[in-house]
C-alpha cells in the first residue's frame, strides 16, 4: 500500500520556499517570502485562428494558478492538456513549483502532483515520473505508473518543452501525451515552433507584470530606495524588462547596491553576475583553488556548453573536459582528473550551478547560460571571419539570445554594425532583431537597412516592428496613409516597440474611420498600455464609437490604476448605454473592492469624489438588491468555428489526392490536405499545398496553413519566401511567417547553411562578398541591400541571399 501521506509531506518540505527554486537571487529581507513579483500574475487564452487569421473567440485574462487549473484539472474538454507559453524569465517554473506545492498541501490521492524538468529527458517520460517519486519517498515501477495514469490519479507538470534534447525525446512526450488525453497535464514552454507545442490546442500565455504590481514589489524589497529606482526607470526598454519577474528582480538586485541602474539587459545581467560572484566568493573556501577564475571558467562554459548542445544541460563528464580544456588554455599546471571534479563542485556549492541529475549540471537559468556565453562570444568576435560568424553563429536559433545580449554589451560600432549587416545576409527577421539590439545611439542606421530592404511593403513594416526600436516609429507615421491592411501592420508594429510614443500614436489611432485599425489599436493597447496613458485615454473615450468605448474600458480594466476611479465615476453619467455604465461599474468594483452602492457613497464622500447621479436612485434602503453596484465581466465574442475535418475514406494514392483537392466540394479538399502529411514532400506535393494557400475556403486554407508547419523543411523555406511579395492580406503574411519560423524552430536554423565553411585562410570567399565586411558609406543607402534578392532560386539561402553565391550540391562538411 503506497503511503501518498509521506509523498505529501516530502514536497510540502521540499518546496516550502517555491519562490527560490532553482534562482540564485537571494533575497535580503522577510517581505518578498510572502510578495512574490508572481502573485497576481495573469495569463491569457490564445484564440483558436481561423480563416486570414481571425479569431473564433477574444483573449481571456485570468490569474496564472486559476488558469492552469481551470484547464487541467478542472477541463470537461475530451483532453485536459494545457500549454503555458512565456518568455524567458516569465515565471513559468516558479508557477508550476507553486501550484505542486499548492496541490500537495490539499492532499488529494485521486489527483497526485508530480513535477518533471523535460530537459532530463533521457529514455522515457515514465522514467521521469519515476524518478521524481522516488525523490520523494515513493518506489513505484513502471507498470504501478501505468496503472496511475490508466485511472486518471496523476497530476502531471512537464516543465520546458523547448528544452528537450532532442527531436526523439519530444516525440516520445507527444505519443506520451496523447496517450493519456485525460490525465490533467500542464507543459511549459519559451516558444511555440512545431516543435514547442505538442499538437495541444489549449494555450495560455504569460502575461507581464503590471505597473502598479512592479511598484508594489520594487517598493518592499527595497524599501526606502524604491521610489528612487522607480523614478529613474524611465527608459521604455528596461520598462520593458521590469514587467519580467525575473528581470525585475535582478534590477533591484542590482540598484541595491549603488543606486545605479543599467543602460540595457546585457548590462543588467553583467553587474548581476559580478555582485553575485562578489558575494559567493567572500570569506570562502574553494576545493579546487578556483576563486580567481569562476567568471571566466563560467563564461568559457556556457560558450561550449551552447556550442556542443541545443539544450541547457550537458554531462558532467562533458563538463569535466570542458573544464580541462580551460586551465588548459589558462597555463593552469594542475588540470587533473581530481581538479576537474573539484571545481565543478566549486561552482555548485556556491549557486552558479546546479546538478539537473547524477549525470548532468545546467546552469540556475537559461537567460544565465546565454549571458556568461555572450561574454565569451564578446571576445572572440574581433577573430572570426564573417562566414564562420553567419553560419556556425547566426544562423542557430540557440545563439540568437546570446549574440542579442552581446549586441548590448558591444562598444565597437563597426563591429556591432558588421553583426548586424551579416544577420541581414541569413535572415530578415534575425537582422531585423538585431539591428534593435545595437546601442542606441546607432540604431537610426540600422533601422534605416531594415527600411531599405527590397522586400513588399507589407513586409517591410512587418520588419520595422521586430526591430523594436523607437527609431523606427517615424518611418511607420509616415506609411499611415496606406492600405488597410499596411495600416493593420503598422499598429502591430507600434505594438512590438511599445514605446511611449508608439502609444501615443496607437491611441490617436482608435479614431480612426476604419473600424478594424480602431479595433486593433485597442487589441495592442490592451497588451502594452501605462497608467500614463490614461489621460489620453479618456479624452479619446469621450468621442469614440460605443464598440471603442467598450475596448478601453477593457484597458482600464487591465491598468486597475486607482486613479482612474475619479476619472469612472464621471464617465457614468455622461453615457445612456445601459450595458456600457454596468461595464465600468465592474472595473470600479475591481480597483476599489467595494461591491455594493452604499459602500461606493461612502468611499466617494471620503476621497471627496462625486457620486454618479445614474447610481443615485438605486440608493434603497429597504431592497438591498439594488444596493449592488450594476456591473458585468468583459464581452466575449464567437465568431466563426473552423469544421472539423470529415471522416473520409484514406487516400491510397498522390493521383487520389490531386483528384479530391480539386474537388467543388470544399470538405472533400480539406481532407485531401490533411492526409497530404502522409506523403512524401516532393515537389508535386508542395505544389498541391502552395495551391491549397490560395483556396477561398476557411478551412481548407487553416488546414494547409498547419499541415505547412508540420511538414514543411529548410528547402522549401526559399519558395514560401517568394510568396511574401504577392501578399496583400496582413493575416496571410502572418500565417506564412508563422509556417517559415515553425520550420526554423523545429530545425533550430534560420535558414540552409553552405555545404562546406571555409578554412581561415579563405579571406575572399564569395559569401564575405555577399555578407558586405565594409562599412556602408551611407545609412540611406546601404551597400548590402545590392547583394540581395528575394526572389532568389530555392536551391538558395532562404531566399535572402543572391543565388549564386551559394551552390548546395558541393559536398556536404
Amino acid at each position: 500500500m503506497v503511503n501518498w501521506q509521506l509523498y505529501f509531506d516530502s514536497i510540502q518540505e521540499s518546496y516550502q520556499k517555491w519562490w527560490q527554486v532553482d534562482t540564485i537571487i537571494r533575497v535580503k529581507n522577510d517581505w518578498f517570502s510572502n510578495s512574490s513579483p508572481l502573485e497576481d500574475l495573469q495569463v491569457e487564452t490564445v484564440p483558436d485562428e481561423t480563416f486570414l487569421g481571425k479569431k473564433d473567440k477574444q483573449p481571456q485574462r485570468l490569474e496564472i494558478l486559476a488558469g492552469l487549473r481551470k484547464y487541467s484539472l478542472d477541463s470537461d474538454d475530451s483532453d485536459n492538456h494545457v500549454l503555458l507559453q512565456g518568455k524567458p524569465g516569465s515565471g513559468k517554473s516558479t508557477a508550476l513549483v507553486r501550484l505542486l506545492f499548492e496541490e500537495a498541501g490539499k492532499r488529494d490521492e485521486t489527483r497526485i502532483p508530480v513535477f518533471i524538468k523535460l530537459r532530463s529527458h533521457k529514455t522515457s517520460t515514465i522514467a521521469l515520473i519515476h524518478n521524481f517519486l522516488k525523490s520523494h519517498k515513493i518506489y513505484l515501477n513502471d507498470p504501478e505508473i501505468d496503472r496511475l495514469l490508466f485511472e486518471n490519479q496523476l497530476f502531471v507538470m512537464l516543465d520546458g518543452v523547448n528544452e528537450l534534447p532532442s527531436e526523439e525525446a519530444t516525440k516520445e512526450v507527444k505519443v506520451f501525451r496523447d496517450a493519456h488525453p485525460k490525465v490533467p497535464m500542464v507543459f511549459t514552454t519559451r516558444d511555440l515552433g512545431i516543435w514547442g507545442n505538442l499538437g495541444i490546442e489549449t494555450r495560455l500565455t504569460m502575461q507581464p507584470l503590471t505597473e502598479g504590481r512592479m511598484r508594489s514589489f520594487v517598493r518592499g524589497y527595497l524599501e526606502d530606495k524604491g521610489e528612487k529606482l522607480l523614478n529613474q526607470l524611465n527608459n521604455e526598454r528596461l520598462k520593458k524588462l521590469g514587467e519580467t519577474p525575473l528581470f525585475l528582480l535582478m534590477l533591484c538586485f542590482v540598484y541595491d547596491e549603488n543606486e545605479k541602474i543599467p543602460d540595457n539587459l546585457g548590462e543588467t545581467f553583467r553587474r548581476f553576475t559580478r555582485q553575485h560572484y562578489k558575494q559567493s566568493k567572500a570569506d570562502v573556501t574553494t576545493l579546487a583553488d578556483s576563486k580567481l577564475l569562476w567568471s571566466e571558467s563560467l563564461e568559457y562554459l556556457a560558450f561550449e556548453m551552447t556550442k556542443r548542445k541545443d539544450k541547457p544541460a550537458i554531462g558532467i563528464r562533458e563538463a569535466k573536459s570542458i573544464i580541462r580544456e580551460f586551465l588548459q588554455e589558462n597555463n593552469e599546471n594542475n588540470y587533473s582528473t581530481t581538479r576537474q571534479c573539484l571545481w565543478l563542485s566549486d561552482l555548485e556549492n556556491h549557486h552558479l550551478i546546479q546538478k539537473l541529475d547524477e549525470d548532468s549540471i545546467e546552469f540556475h537559468h537559461q537567460l544565465i547560460q546565454e549571458y556568461y556565453a555572450a561574454e565569451y562570444l564578446l571576445q572572440q568576435l574581433q577573430k572570426l571571419n564573417d562566414r564562420d560568424l553567419q553560419w556556425r553563429y547566426l544562423n542557430y536559433l540557440k545563439w540568437t539570445e546570446p549574440i542579442a545580449l552581446m549586441l548590448g554589451l558591444l562598444k565597437d560600432k563597426e563591429l556591432a554594425l558588421k553583426v548586424v549587416r551579416l544577420a541581414l545576409a541569413v535572415d530578415f527577421g534575425l537582422g531585423a532583431r538585431l539591428a534593435g539590439e545595437v546601442d542606441p545611439l546607432w540604431q537610426e542606421e540600422t533601422v534605416q537597412w531594415v527600411a531599405e530592404l527590397p522586400v513588399s511593403p507589407l513586409y517591410r513594416l512587418y520588419l520595422l516592428g521586430k526591430t523594436g526600436s523607437e527609431k523606427a516609429h517615424n518611418i511607420l507615421c509616415k506609411n499611415l496613409e496606406s492600405s488597410l491592411d499596411e495600416k493593420i501592420a503598422i499598429v502591430r508594429a507600434l505594438g512590438n516597440i511599445s514605446s511611449e510614443k508608439s502609444r501615443g500614436t496607437l491611441i490617436d489611432l482608435l479614431k480612426d474611420q476604419e473600424t478594424r485599425v480602431c479595433l486593433e489599436s485597442a487589441a495592442i493597447l490592451e497588451q502594452i498600455s501605462h497608467s500614463q496613458d490614461i489621460p489620453s485615454l479618456i479624452n479619446i473615450f469621450k468621442i469614440a464609437s460605443l464598440a471603442i468605448k467598450f475596448k478601453i474600458i477593457d484597458i482600464f480594466e487591465i491598468l486597475n490604476d486607482p486613479k482612474l476611479i475619479s476619472a469612472l465615476l464621471d464617465l457614468i453619467d455622461g453615457e445612456k448605454d445601459g450595458f456600457l455604465i454596468q461595464r465600468i461599474g465592474y472595473v470600479i468594483k475591481n480597483i476599489t473592492n467595494i461591491d455594493t452602492l452604499y459602500k461606493l457613497k461612502d468611499y466617494c464622500d471620503e476621497q471627496g469624489l462625486n457620486f454618479p447621479i445614474h447610481y443615485k436612485p438605486y440608493l434603497d434602503k429597504e431592497n438591498h438588491l439594488y444596493n449592488i453596484i450594476p456591473s458585468f465581466g468583459k464581452i466575449r465574442s464567437y465568431g466563426p468555428l473552423v469544421r472539423a475535418i470529415p471522416k473520409l475514406s484514406k487516400y491510397e494514392s498522390i493521383k487520389d489526392i490531386f483528384v479530391a483537392i480539386n474537388s467543388s466540394d470544399e470538405e472533400i479538399r480539406q481532407a485531401a490536405i490533411q492526409q497530404s502529411e502522409n506523403f512524401p514532400l516532393r515537389d508535386d506535393i508542395l505544389d498541391l499545398l502552395l495551391q491549397a494557400l490560395n483556396d477561398k475556403d476557411e478551412s481548407v486554407y487553416l488546414t494547409t496553413v498547419n499541415i505547412f508547419k508540420k511538414i514543411a523543411t529548410l528547402e522549401t523555406l526559399s519558395v514560401l519566401y517568394q510568396r511574401i511579395p504577392k501578399i496583400t492580406s496582413i493575416y496571410q503574411l502572418y500565417d506564412l511567417i508563422a509556417i517559415i519560423a515553425s520550420v526554423q524552430s523545429k530545425t533550430k536554423q534560420y535558414s540552409l547553411e553552405p555545404m562546406s565553411l571555409p578554412t581561415d585562410s579563405e579571406k575572399k570567399s564569395s559569401i564575405e562578398k555577399a555578407s558586405l565586411s565594409e562599412t556602408p558609406q551611407s545609412s540611406t543607402s546601404p551597400q548590402i541591400i545590392q547583394n540581395f534578392n528575394f526572389n532568389a532560386p530555392v536551391d538558395t539561402v532562404a531566399g535572402n541571399v543572391e543565388g549564386n553565391l551559394i551552390n548546395h550540391k558541393e559536398g556536404k562538411e
